[in-house]
């Protein structure tokens, strides 16, 4: 495994194998790289006038054996959030920042800390899938990633999916966050904010046999739904864990299921606000849940009423104020003040704290069962 380097102060001249010899732009840096190298990106504004590629070939060979694409500001593997990493941009109409080009065989790749913006008066993904040399799939990890400005935030084409995200943000996107197909089966999506995208939050698509796994997510005022599922012909599951869904302009999390045979976990959630149902899960056109379980969710303000489908829900709770903060300015931890707000607390043995949003308090309450406000 080799490191190469790009940086404001390089140059293409460069041989990009230090800092100081460092290539200039982020195309020369992938054209050096092989199987399992890391590609070291210091901070600073990447401008494209067209957009990279990389083809399946400088890929890792495995999941244990990822090439990598790696921003830093001061130190390589600092690793610092999407909104503070280097920024890989451009103004230019309808091109992609960054085409993953499918091979012969799979390839897979690691981007940690990066963002992605697009500004163009017509806009492009920010990472895309599309075929090369050959058409088999590859995958990414993606960790501490944004994708701003872009029409879909990440669009695998059913040749780049995504198999694990962490801590990365969707937001602004003129289409979806995470466009349909781009999911592995058992894709695990941790910590991660889908923001004011004009479409959905996240598109499942049809047809794909995954089970995606959302845990401490927020989806909060995409235009469409935080999660949107439909299934057809498949047998899927969908869990979420200790997740908010607040303002989107769709349901929190819908099931548009046809033909398909869908199943979910929806538990320590906060639906909130949103136009249409916290959970949708009528389906239309013949399919049929084997099940639908939600466990110690709490639900206010979601104009088309009380959440729909479940199989079993044990331990709703309704809120009659705003659970949040000041959701408005991105701070979704929960409200306690007097008479309103959102702490959810359990009185039994071992009494804590529990639910989506985290009290800061400790303790339990003075009666069974759940309690509602400060």
């Amino acid at each position: 495994m080799s490191n190469w380097y790009v940086s404001p102060a390089g140059s293409d001249a460069n041989g990009g194998t230090s800092e100081a010899d460092a290539k200039a732009t982020v195309q020369a840096g992938i054209d050096l790289m092989s199987p399992a190298d890391r590609l070291l990106i210091k901070y600073g504004v990447y401008t494209l006038t067209t957009g990279l590629t990389f083809p399946a070939s400088r890929g890792g060979t495995s999941r244990l054996a990822r090439s990598v694409i790696e921003g830093y500001v001061t130190t390589p593997g600092d690793a610092p959030d999407g909104s503070a990493a280097p920024t890989i941009t451009t103004t230019t109409s309808s091109i992609n920042l960054f085409t993953f080009q499918s091979g012969a065989a799979g390839a897979f790749l690691l981007f940690r800390s990066l963002r992605f913006l697009h500004a163009g008066a017509v806009r492009g993904a920010g990472i895309i899938g599309a075929t090369g040399a050959g058409s088999i799939q590859g995958g990414s990890h993606l960790d501490r990633c944004e994708f701003s400005g872009c029409s879909n935030g990440y669009s695998s084409g059913s040749r780049f999916a995504i198999d694990y995200a962490r801590r990365c943000t969707f937001r602004n996107c003129t289409a979806t966050g995470v466009a349909s197909a781009s999911l592995f089966t058992g894709t695990w999506v941790d910590e991660c904010r889908f923001l004011d995208n004009t479409s959905h939050g996240c598109d499942i698509g049809t047809g794909l046999q995954i089970s995606p796994r959302f845990r401490r997510c927020v989806f909060s005022g995409n235009g469409g739904n935080g999660i949107n599922m439909p299934v057809t012909t498949r047998t899927v599951e969908l869990i979420v864990q200790a997740s908010t869904f607040e303002g989107n302009g769709g349901d929190g999390i819908l099931f548009s299921y046809t033909t398909g045979t869908p199943s979910g976990l929806i538990t320590d959630s906060v639906f909130w606000g949103n136009t249409g149902y916290g959970v949708n899960g009528g389906g239309s056109g013949g399919g049929a849940f084997t099940s639908l379980i939600g466990t110690n969710n709490a639900y206010g303000s979601n104009s088309s009423g009380p959440p729909q489908g479940f199989t079993t829900e044990l331990y709703p709770v309704s809120l009659s104020a705003d659970p949040f903060t000041n959701a408005a300015g991105e701070d979704w931890a929960p409200n306690a003040a007097s008479g309103g707000g959102l702490l959810v607390r359990y009185a039994g043995a071992g009494a804590a704290d529990i639910g989506a949003v985290q009290h800061p308090a400790s303790g339990g309450g003075s009666t069974g069962g759940y309690i509602i406000g400060a």
